[in-house]
């Protein structure tokens, strides 16, 4: 995303597809499922990451979904006791259930290597890391095939597979704030793409293949379409992310996929501002969009009479000035309103320009600096 900030300036907000995503996921069964600190569950709606229920559970950290119906299943921090909640979050039943009877983890798989697993319900195969390599394990917990991503990135923190046949393996370096595609029917990158926030935690979903990721010490949850492309941000889920999970289906082929011209949205969360508050402003896909054949930039115009580094300061999500010329920007965005502003109200509009290569939804926010 390339910004400028100036009196009347035009930004743009650079959105890139490699190829196409799917059309609108089927109600509830694309939903994020988040571990919060070990003591909270929290279900995210697949379009746009608000919460739909939160529920107290402390837990050693274990997360599964049921893809029947839904269920949310999470271990007691003590005792060995699994907890399961329904698909609205109402508390089921307890029991001395083991965890790992809800995993599909060959046991032979995981005896000798110290990094990351997922497995493809599909085809059967599970997918490891060591160090920077990228290897398919069959039943029987023997290595068939391996990949060195040493020239993508330093090591594979977090893994997710795609669970239809030939589904795409998502490796996340938590260095690098990267995930590189792999296709594993070729076993070479497909495509790479940048995070706004480190991935050590990965879940893709079953319903258009959707990923989440968090970075397990902030309270942030990003989705993202298959193609890299973001959706959404939940900036706070109410603590520390240290595990997520989504409903794994076994599809027997990727799901029929479509592109066309997106529909963009601008948002804040806040309209007005006192001295010392914030607003977080968000330019992504409306609920209902298709996700882009091509390449494209997004223009919005920006018109405000406050002074940056006076009466305001504009960050990205890495706390750098987003006001410069040339900064190149992951995540969302932070109005911030200063002490030091001027004794009288200035707002500060945006506006999405109108462009052949995209619909918009709502095209303008303003949010208010308040004189007090």
């Amino acid at each position: 995303m390339m910004f400028l900030l100036r009196t009347s300036a035009v930004w743009a907000f650079v959105i890139v597809s490699m190829f196409a995503s799917d059309t609108a996921l089927a109600a509830g069964a694309g939903d994020a499922v988040v571990n919060v600190n070990n003591n909270t569950i929290v279900k995210l709606d697949a379009a746009d990451g608000s919460v739909q229920w939160s529920v107290s559970a402390k837990n050693d950290g274990t997360l599964s979904v049921d893809p029947a119906d839904l269920s949310v299943y999470t271990t007691g921090a003590a005792h060995g006791t699994t907890y399961k909640f329904t698909a609205d979050g109402t508390p089921n039943r307890s029991g001395f259930v083991n965890a790992s009877s809800y995993q599909v983890t060959p046991k032979a798989a995981v005896n000798s290597f110290q990094g990351v697993s997922d497995f493809n319900p599909a085809s059967g195969t599970q997918y490891r890391s060591d160090g920077a390599t990228l290897y398919q394990v069959n039943g029987l917990g023997v290595a068939t095939s391996s990949i060195d991503l040493s020239t993508e990135l330093k090591s594979v923190d977090a893994l997710a597979v795609q669970p239809w046949e030939g589904g795409y393996v998502y490796a996340g370096s938590a260095t690098d704030s990267k995930i590189v595609v792999v296709d594993p029917a070729t076993n070479n990158v497909v495509t790479t793409f940048d995070t706004a926030i480190s991935p050590r935690h990965i879940a893709i979903s079953s319903e258009g293949g959707t990923i989440y990721i968090a970075d397990g010490q902030n309270p942030f949850v990003i989705a993202y379409t298959r193609t890299g492309a973001l959706s959404w941000i939940n900036l706070n889920v109410g603590g520390a992310v240290t595990n997520l999970a989504a409903a794994k289906r076994m599809v027997a082929t990727a799901p029929v996929t479509s592109c066309g011209l997106p529909t963009l949205r601008i948002s804040s969360d806040r309209n007005s501002l006192h001295k010392g508050e914030s607003a977080i402003i968000n330019i992504g896909y409306g609920s209902g969009s298709l996700q882009p054949c091509n390449p494209f930039t997004a223009y919005f115009i920006v018109k405000t009479k406050a002074v940056n580094n006076t009466d305001f300061t504009f960050l990205d999500a890495n706390n750098q000035d987003a006001t410069q010329v040339g900064g190149t920007l992951q995540g969302p965005l932070t109005l911030t309103h200063l002490y030091s502003s001027r004794k009288k109200t200035l707002p500060v509009n945006i506006t999405l320009k109108k462009d052949p290569a995209y619909y918009t939804g709502n095209t303008k926010i303003t949010v208010q600096l308040l004189a007090k």
